[in-house]
């Protein structure tokens, strides 16, 4: 009795959940395809972040669209005080050595994400400097 019970539930509600899986297919066919200003790759697998040029915490305010790997990658090489203090413009970002070196490298792989690693500098520097907050 109440596997009848069941397919007739079933069968009542097939017809709306076809509609649900259209609209997240349709959802991933339409997702615009992104342009990194840093890393210059170009995809609709690329997910794009808001990077805030001087931190939020230093009371920065003008952001820039970047992608998810290089936003994750910025965070990993640089503390808060460089970002604020020598890395608060794009066109910085973009000249720094370690920035230009896992870029290119980032352009050499396929689509999706990429691997992010913490500098050995970064973590030194938080080892060496307790007073890590202070300007």
């Amino acid at each position: 009795m109440f596997g009848w019970l069941l397919c007739c539930f079933q069968a009542l509600f097939a017809p709306f959940s076809c509609y649900s899986n259209m609209a997240r297919h349709t959802e991933k066919q339409s997702r615009e395809t992104f342009h990194c200003p840093l890393c210059e790759r170009t995809g609709d697998y690329l997910s794009p972040s808001k990077h805030h040029l001087v931190p939020k915490s230093r009371d920065g305010e003008v952001t820039v669209e970047i992608c998810s790997d290089c936003h994750r990658q910025i965070h990993a090489l640089f503390t808060l005080v460089e970002l604020e203090r020598e890395f608060s413009s794009l066109d910085a970002l973009k000249a720094s050595p370690p920035m230009q070196k896992w870029t290119q490298w980032a352009g050499r792989q396929g689509g999706g994400r990429v691997a992010v690693r913490t500098s050995h500098a970064k973590k030194n520097s938080y080892q060496k400097d307790k007073s890590y907050g202070a300007v």
